[in-house]
């Protein structure tokens, strides 16, 4: 197996801590390579794109209507709250137009979800750390998990969706969500769970995490046994040590095709579907 270390190889000499959120772990889990240019040489071009603003400003508005609904203790009316929204708006493209309509269905699709299901928002972004502790494995490295949770979710009575009193930390997606299978593989998931547990002071294995579409009007979650739990918590810390002792190694992944490494010549992967995938750090 070949090695890509950035600084150092093998087991650190001294303490480290390595900080995890979600999007860093799945990255780091889809590509180590990839991971290392984003985040720690930073020496990449900063993603943007009219889907990043449109999902930005999706998840701004729909943070307000949380937010409505958790001070009222009802559920907004959607066409009033995007009549007060938009008042004395003037469209001034067709391109802000398009945002609007989106938003709009957005909007219309999230009221209907909740209120279709019963569901009331009882956290909305919520930021969320948990302490740094030592890895079982190896105790020279502490982990620290952090992230911000677009909305928890509680469910008011009983519906096919989930049980009277169950929470749903629910990660809103401005494009189709995960199948179930991505959901379950990836590291992001146990996370979420874990933060949203040490948040609300519940078993992980209580909780369901997942991602919702309001344009869509769809929807994954997960929950976790012990022993799968246990298993996502194995996982954070192979990444954990990975980071920990630079292990940088290129992988094929859903990335590849649309790689800014690769784009850039800096992969040592000349063609990532020709290569062995077990030959990886």
């Amino acid at each position: 197996m070949k090695t890509y270390a950035a600084t150092t190889e093998g087991t650190p000499s001294s303490p480290i801590t390595v900080l995890l959120n979600a999007s860093r772990a799945d990255l780091y889990d889809q590509c180590p390579l990839a991971y290392y240019h984003r985040w720690v040489a930073r020496d990449l071009p900063t993603p943007s794109s009219p889907a990043l603003k449109r999902g930005t400003d999706t998840h701004r508005i729909l943070a307000l209507y949380n937010r409505a609904y958790m001070q009222d203790g009802a559920q907004p009316d959607p066409d009033t709250f995007l009549r007060d929204l938009w008042h004395g708006h003037v469209a001034s493209s067709p391109e802000a137009d398009a945002l609007r309509d989106y938003i709009d269905a957005s909007i219309r699709g999230y009221a209907h979800y909740c209120a279709l299901w019963g569901l009331r928002p009882v956290a909305v972004e919520q930021t969320i750390t948990l302490p740094a502790r030592p890895l079982a494995t190896n105790t020279a490295i502490t982990l620290t998990l952090n992230g911000r949770i677009d909305a928890i979710l509680h469910a008011t009575h009983n519906s096919p969706l989930l049980p009277e009193g169950a929470y749903f930390a629910c990660d809103f997606k401005a494009s189709a969500v995960a199948l179930t299978q991505e959901m379950r593989a990836a590291p992001s998931t146990t996370i979420y769970l874990l933060l949203a547990a040490y948040w609300m002071k519940r078993p992980a294995t209580d909780l369901t995490v997942g991602q919702f579409s309001p344009r869509f009007e769809e929807d994954v979650r997960v929950g976790f046994d012990e022993v799968e739990l246990e298993a996502g918590r194995a996982h954070l810390r192979t990444i954990a040590e990975g980071m920990a002792q630079s292990k940088w190694g290129p992988r094929v992944c859903a990335l590849c095709d649309h790689c800014d490494v690769q784009r850039q010549g800096r992969c040592p992967l000349q063609c990532a579907r020709e290569v062995d995938t077990n030959d990886q750090f």
